[in-house]
């Protein structure tokens, strides 16, 4: 019986050293899942403000678009009354 009982208990220790090396792993794969969630919200962080800055360079560019064309809009008007020839696109 005692024989029986060390082999039980023998049994047991190896399920039990096995369960610790899967409890390891998944500890491991937990900080790895961690980290990689971590680098994962960094990059979307990046993302958001590069279209943050693409939205005001569009901004920026569309207003310095209607600046030019009101100046070209003038530079036609005015070009005649001094009597300098200007060409659009010229």
């Amino acid at each position: 019986m005692d024989e029986r009982f060390r082999q039980i208990d023998e049994r047991f220790r190896q399920v039990d050293f096995r369960f610790d090396r899967v409890e390891a792993r998944l500890e491991r794969l937990e900080d790895d899942f961690r980290d990689l969630s971590k680098k994962q919200d960094r990059t979307l962080e990046i993302l958001d403000g590069i279209a943050d800055r693409l939205d005001v360079d569009d901004s920026e560019r569309v207003a310095a678009s209607a600046q030019t064309n009101r100046h070209e809009d003038w530079i036609e008007e005015a070009a005649p009354v001094v009597g300098i020839p200007y060409h659009a696109g010229a």
